[in-house]
């Protein structure tokens, strides 16, 4: 893969309200971020070196929200 390609991992956190009523927690990414600054989006981080796509989407989600995921 070329080294200007980075492999990136978004992960959706739901919450069901009531039957088919649902939540999607998206977050305001700060105006100083490289890429889409200011805008609405999910978890997202890029893919380390050794790290499965399960296990960066765990990471971020820690890293950003505090959650553990399992």
């Amino acid at each position: 893969m070329p080294p200007s390609i980075k492999r990136v991992v978004s992960s959706f956190i739901l919450n069901r309200i009531s039957g088919s009523d649902w939540r999607v927690a998206v977050f305001h990414r700060v105006d100083t971020m490289p890429t889409f600054p200011s805008h609405w989006a999910p978890c997202s981080g890029s893919i380390e070196e050794g790290e499965t796509p399960w296990q960066t989407a765990r990471r971020e989600l820690h890293e950003e929200t505090n959650l553990d995921v399992d």
